[in-house]
């Protein structure tokens, strides 16, 4: 019986190892960016409230005539209204859930692909063996790839998710020192 060669499987797993990658960083960026934007609309969301409020309660307990004041308040509260009605409509904290949930999927699928290529060269496969496992591997990322979908990113989270990743590839070799 004459040995089957791996190396299609071996270079196909560390294309999805790599994809994978590429995708659990784009992915991360985005969930940052969603966290960073939930931040800056939310903060100011609650220190607008508190000033209306202190204003509020020093225009009752103070007889002071200030319109101006009153005027200065009702702007806020509908900037305040504003900034919540926007963090509600864009959801942006479940949003960055949503990208979290996709990035640590793709982690998974980089972690188990170079799992996979350390076992092989350690304990060989058949070629059956590999393509099946591959297969499994290749699977469970286009369905990782439809979920993402719902989590779109943008060209600078991929951008950056590029510039994160190794120069070298990771594929193995036969003179590789164990």
């Amino acid at each position: 019986m004459t040995e089957q060669s791996t190396d299609g499987a071996i270079k196909l797993i560390d294309e999805l190892r790599t994809d994978a990658k590429i995708g659990k960083g784009k992915h991360f960026n985005a969930n940052r960016r969603k966290i960073s934007l939930h931040n800056w609309v939310g903060i100011p969301v609650i220190l607008i409230n508190i000033f209306i409020g202190t204003v509020i309660i020093a225009l009752l307990t103070i007889e002071i005539d200030s319109n101006i004041l009153a005027i200065i308040s009702a702007v806020l509260a509908f900037l305040a209204a504003s900034l919540s009605g926007m963090q509600t409509f864009f959801n942006f904290h479940k949003v960055a859930e949503g990208h979290s949930s996709v990035g640590n999927r793709y982690l998974k699928i980089s972690r188990h692909c170079k799992t996979l290529l350390r076992k092989h060269q350690d304990i060989p496969f058949t070629s059956h063996d590999l393509w099946a496992e591959v297969e499994e591997i290749q699977k469970e990322y286009l369905e990782i790839n439809i979920e993402a979908e719902a989590f779109p990113t943008t060209n600078k989270d991929l951008s950056n998710a590029r510039i994160a990743q190794e120069v070298t590839p990771f594929l193995l070799n036969n003179n590789e020192s164990k």
